[in-house]
């Protein structure tokens, strides 16, 4: 018997045949390189502050990380294939999110690992001072929540009001109230909690209701004391015109009003009336 040998991609043809049968006969071979279905990684680590904070197993697919407080950018994740035939895609949600690692086998198996990242959060939501035009709110204290502020006489628009969380976490709103009116600041820690301070602010009111000077046909009143309310005077006796009463406030919120006699002669009543 003789034979020969003729080979294919991935197939093997042998051909046997006799002295006495030229016809061959032959027998072939198929081979078939079999897929990798290994879809597990070999190593995943995660490296927070120079230290792999993740246990890995194969076969576990999730795992939870809590990132130091004010992390902003998602750790340096690292792995290792299981093996050269593996596709690996890797999906970042963020620091506080899910990151899903999705490993493809030779022959389409896969396996989804996924990392649930979540940063600390402060629960610190007080405030370390409060400040009204650059000046420290007296007698301010992280713990009272309430003060009275009184502004002076005449103001019209606050003072600017500034604030500072007790860290750097908080973050503060503040809302005004206006010069007669409540001003509420508050602050929110990370993890939503807050703390609501109020400033009840009202503005000093006059209450002075006394004259600097009373005039008469532009001359000062003889006599005039701010603190003498009666006085008789004596006009000659060609006039003929009621005389000009003329005064000096004590201040500009003073609301000063002249009531006249229907005569010449009688009594003439200078009324003021103070802010409050």
């Amino acid at each position: 018997a003789s034979g020969w040998i003729e080979a294919m991609k991935g197939q093997y043809i042998l051909a046997v045949t006799t002295p006495g049968n030229p016809i061959a006969k032959k027998y072939t071979l198929n081979f078939n390189i079999k897929a990798s279905d290994n879809c597990q990684l070999a190593d995943l680590q995660v490296i927070v502050g120079g230290h792999n904070e993740l246990l890995y197993h194969p076969k576990n697919k999730q795992y939870y990380i809590t990132l130091p407080m004010g992390t902003k950018e998602l750790p340096e994740i690292k792995y290792t294939p299981g093996d050269a035939y593996q596709t690996i895609k890797i999906e970042k949600n963020g620091v506080n999110g899910v990151t899903k690692i999705l490993v493809t086998a030779a022959n389409g198996d896969q396996s989804i690992y996924k990392i649930g990242f979540e940063t600390e959060t402060s629960t610190e939501s007080r405030l370390k001072s409060i400040a009204l035009d650059g000046v420290p709110l007296a007698g301010f204290n992280p713990d009272v929540k309430v003060y009275e502020y009184q502004l002076p006489i005449g103001t019209e628009t606050l003072p600017q009001i500034t604030c500072e969380g007790m860290d750097e976490y908080v973050e503060t709103n503040i809302q005004t109230g206006g010069v007669n009116g409540t001003t509420r600041i508050t602050g929110t820690a990370g993890d939503g909690s807050y703390t609501l301070y109020q400033i009840v602010f009202s503005v000093q009111q006059a209450t002075i209701a006394t004259l600097e000077g009373i005039y008469v046909n532009e001359q000062p009143l003889d006599g005039f004391a701010a603190d003498v309310f009666e006085y008789t005077l004596k006009l000659p006796s060609s006039t003929t015109q009621q005389p000009v009463f003329t005064w000096k406030a004590h201040d500009k919120w003073q609301d000063i009003s002249l009531r006249k006699p229907l005569d010449i002669a009688g009594d003439y009543k200078i009324m003021v009336k103070p802010q409050s």
